[in-house]
């Protein structure tokens, strides 16, 4: 851990400082999907929806398979296309979701 501008950041976040990255108010992600990564050849910066997009890109998933997502104006394919259709962020509305036994969620 360091010290930038009065907080504590990670030792990927310090690496991409010194390289030249702008990292203020930025996530700072990896192209080589290695948390522990250091070498800032492998970072890019973005928000979170960058992130995310980088990995559907990558065909990362959490639990492996796809889920719907069923909402009253209809059924999407990810938090990503709902959020925008609601025009909300992404984590709004994976804090909105409820499990079901089914394949599918709802908001």
């Amino acid at each position: 851990m360091y010290s930038y501008n009065g907080k504590t950041i990670g030792a990927h976040r310090f690496s991409a400082l010194i390289a030249g990255f702008d990292i203020d108010n930025k996530l700072v992600c990896h192209h080589c999907d290695n948390p522990k990564c250091v070498n800032p050849e492998h970072f890019f910066t973005g928000n979170a929806i960058d992130n995310v997009n980088d990995m559907i890109k990558k065909g990362r998933y959490r639990n492996g398979a796809r889920k719907k997502i069923m909402t009253p104006a209809g059924e999407f394919d990810s938090r990503l296309a709902a959020a925008a259709h609601y025009n909300v962020s992404a984590p709004t509305i994976g804090n909105r979701m409820i499990r079901e036994p089914t394949q599918y969620y709802y908001v």
